[in-house]
């Protein structure tokens, strides 16, 4: 049975993986998707220009797309040139994934240098914006969703991005409860978000600030979106999904709350986040192993490993015990047999233990 459903896409979770350069790479979603609760996935934003210009870089990922589906895969451009989009859906016409995703959201500075990402949220742009969608839609043969912000520096023009996106024919729309100017900094404004739902005609997914099951129900109980899609809470906690699913499914929707739910979403934000075990690390880390060998050619090799598995470790050790001298010790390791030995040995059980419990 479906759980969520945005246009065409009849999704068995209504949490969605959101796109993030270096962490949602392949390894790192099998992983997620070997404890389950999650709907859908979306491969990290590729800019347009790279596909059209060097189509062959991007066969590792849409290959993963279309072998791991539902999948999305998000582009990022700046509007400005036909010809370049058209070369860009040549390429992803010919893979089958399930949903092409439009970056109109990231602040980060060199996408929004680039003249894509939240830039084009910027009024002089709505222009740019407007084309993008316009000929991506028309030219995709896969459905078309577009990932937003609340707006450049105000939320002055999102009423008329809403609709824009809507009347282009998008099959659902992201949007992050934040101006780009704040780029993660501050809380998510999340009256922004049901606003966006209260007057969007397509289904609306809701995201920022969502790390455990109650945040996402007020989340889902304050906006009415559609679906949830969670970014941050993820790296280093790949059950986050799994942990919500099983919370929501054992509540079986008789959870009352009381209050006013607004401050009890901003209030849940100040609560303590969750943290990993010793045992629990060595035990994603083998399955993200594992994973890295499952996955062939591109990346089963001891340089991809090494990266991928240090990066994750550094992730899941954050906030134990001892972790920033342990996180240091660990970015320090320079080759792969070192890294393995260290991190599945009683040592490093040892070192994340406060000697009090080890006693």
């Amino acid at each position: 049975m479906a759980i969520a459903h945005l246009g065409p896409l009849n999704l068995s979770s209504d949490l969605l993986l959101a796109p993030m350069m270096d962490i949602t790479t392949p390894s790192y979603v099998l992983l997620i998707k070997y404890f389950g609760g999650l709907g859908l996935y979306s491969m990290p934003m590729v800019f347009i220009n790279q596909i059209s210009q060097a189509p062959k870089t991007m066969r590792p990922i849409l290959e993963f797309a279309e072998k791991h589906s539902p999948s999305s895969v998000q582009i990022c451009g700046s509007g400005k040139s036909y010809e370049t989009i058209h070369e860009a859906l040549d390429v992803l016409n010919s893979y089958n994934f399930s949903v092409l995703d439009l970056n109109a959201g990231c602040p980060a500075r060199h996408t929004c240098n680039s003249g894509g990402g939240a830039s084009l949220m910027k009024p002089h742009r709505y222009k740019d914006l407007h084309h993008l969608i316009q000929s991506t839609i028309k030219l995709s043969t896969k459905p078309v969703s577009v990932k937003i912000r609340a707006g450049w520096d105000s939320k002055d023009g999102l009423d008329q991005i809403v609709r824009m996106i809507e009347e282009e024919g998008a099959i659902f729309l992201t949007i992050h409860g934040r101006l780009a100017k704040q780029g993660y900094s501050g809380v998510v404004d999340i009256e922004t978000i049901k606003h966006v739902k209260e007057i969007s005609n397509i289904p609306v997914v809701g995201n920022g600030d969502v790390f455990n099951y109650h945040t996402y129900g007020l989340m889902k109980h304050i906006t009415g979106v559609d679906a949830v899609m969670i970014g941050r809470a993820a790296m280093g906690f790949p059950e986050t999904f799994a942990h919500i699913t099983q919370q929501r499914d054992s509540m079986q929707e008789k959870r009352v709350i009381y209050g006013n739910l607004v401050s009890l979403f901003y209030q849940e934000l100040d609560s303590e986040k969750p943290v990993n075990t010793p045992r629990e690390i060595q035990g994603y880390l083998k399955i993200l192993l594992d994973s890295i060998e499952s996955l062939g050619k591109y990346y089963n090799n001891d340089k991809f490993k090494l990266v991928e598995l240090k990066r994750n470790a550094i992730w899941m050790i954050k906030g134990t015990y001892n972790s920033a001298k342990i996180r240091e010790k660990v970015g320090k390791i320079r080759t792969l047999p070192v890294f393995l030995d260290y991190v599945f040995s009683s040592q490093l059980v040892s070192d994340l233990t406060p000697k009090t419990e080890m006693a």
